[in-house]
């Protein structure tokens, strides 16, 4: 593993305040090891660091990273519900690492409309990004589908996208339950969902087994996550960043 500091801005005359972004490149020998350390991988990067992704396809960094134990992952009524949900649809469940890809943007385009999302791959974009790597496609019907990739001894998740034609379908969760399931049949141990940050990250904690990266631990403290993604609503300002310190040391000290 190799690491990289890029050391963006900072206030020194009225805060204490500095910001860096920390990134890594991983042998395919150690990506398991960077998951169990809170890296995340990712093909997206800044796009004004055109070179550094010409020479490093996937760049791997650290956040707030949320994950599920499988060991420790069970069925509930919910799960069970929302199953019989989808197969009373006429939803066709389809898993396969070749997708029509023009299908997937349409979904896509839909998705991101639906959610006022400020940035948006293009068609091409969208196409150089999934194409690339050892990705799985779960595809459900004309509405929605989600990206997975098996990485080590666990399958992360990358992206989910659906219309929100039928809300009372509950595509989204029933998305994880749908890779909750296929990574147990490929006996992993965990499934990653990716990093969580403000209040639209509370559902991944209904999930049993579940656990959040602190930056230096696992931990599987609801009410301490639940207060994380609180104070990240809060955060307006510089000033709200530097106090937000003090309160992330009180809760996760050394």
């Amino acid at each position: 593993m190799k690491l990289f500091f890029d050391h963006i801005c900072g206030k020194q005359a009225d805060t204490d305040f500095i910001h860096t972004l920390v990134s890594a490149t991983v042998d395919r020998s150690e990506e398991q090891d960077a998951l169990d350390n809170g890296w995340c991988p990712s093909n997206i990067w800044y796009n004004q660091d055109t070179n550094f992704m010409k020479e490093n396809k996937i760049i791997w960094y650290q956040s707030r990273q949320t994950r599920l134990d499988l060991n420790k992952y069970t069925e509930t009524k919910n799960e069970k519900k929302a199953w019989k949900k989808i197969s009373k649809s006429n939803i066709k469940i389809e898993t396969t690492a070749d997708p029509d890809f023009i299908k997937l943007y349409k979904i896509y385009k839909n998705y991101v409309r639906y959610k006022n999302f400020n940035s948006v791959l293009s068609k091409q974009e969208f196409m150089e990004v999934y194409e690339e790597g050892n990705h799985v496609f779960l595809i459900y019907g004309d509405v929605g589908f989600s990206v997975v990739e098996k990485v080590g001894q666990s399958l992360l998740a990358h992206q989910f996208c659906w219309g929100y034609e039928d809300k009372v379908l509950g595509l989204g969760r029933f998305s994880t339950y749908r890779e909750v399931s296929l990574a147990k049949d490929l006996g992993l141990k965990y499934l990653y969902l990716g990093p969580s940050y403000e209040t639209h990250g509370k559902y991944k904690s209904s999930f049993s087994g579940f656990e959040f990266w602190t930056g230096r631990k696992w931990c599987s403290d609801e009410s301490k996550y639940f207060d994380l993604l609180k104070q990240d609503e809060k955060i307006t300002s510089v000033e709200d960043l530097t106090n937000s310190y003090d309160s992330f040391f009180d809760s996760f000290s050394v």
